[in-house]
């Protein structure tokens, strides 16, 4: 089949709508300005945070978020070291103030904790995806 079979000839997008329907956000790095100096950051995103605060602002999922975003569930462990709780907090507010459908649920773990031992998240997180897929 030819490639461009199923895409609108308009645009060159697919036809079907492959906007993001809902998210789920586990201890995800929200404001990259908001962490201490980090070098891993700094070589990745090619200069510090003084050097550059333009490209960790692009670099930052909280810079993009607009009222016409999917519906997000985040969570995150308390005890998270590497990512901080206020980062989920942040998103949290940032997407209410732009009225974007969210939830969060803390669990009392650590970064990995969070990924490896179940406080609810998950079912939780489905009944999320479940209420708007």
């Amino acid at each position: 089949t030819d490639f461009a079979d199923g895409l609108d000839d308009a645009t060159g997008t697919p036809d079907n709508d492959t906007r993001l329907q809902a998210a789920v956000l586990g201890a995800a790095p929200i404001d990259l300005r908001r962490f201490p100096p980090n070098r891993t950051f700094d070589r990745f995103l090619g200069a510090t945070l003084d050097e550059r605060p333009d490209v960790y602002a692009m670099a930052s999922p909280i810079t993009f978020v607009t009222p016409d975003d999917p519906p997000m569930f985040l969570y995150h462990g308390v005890s998270d070291w590497m990512v901080d709780v206020s980062q989920s907090r942040l998103m949290l507010e940032a997407l209410h103030n732009a009225g974007v459908p969210a939830a969060y649920h803390e669990t009392g773990g650590g970064h990995f904790a969070t990924f490896l031992f179940d406080d609810g998240q998950i079912a939780k997180a489905i009944d999320f995806l479940d209420r708007w897929l």
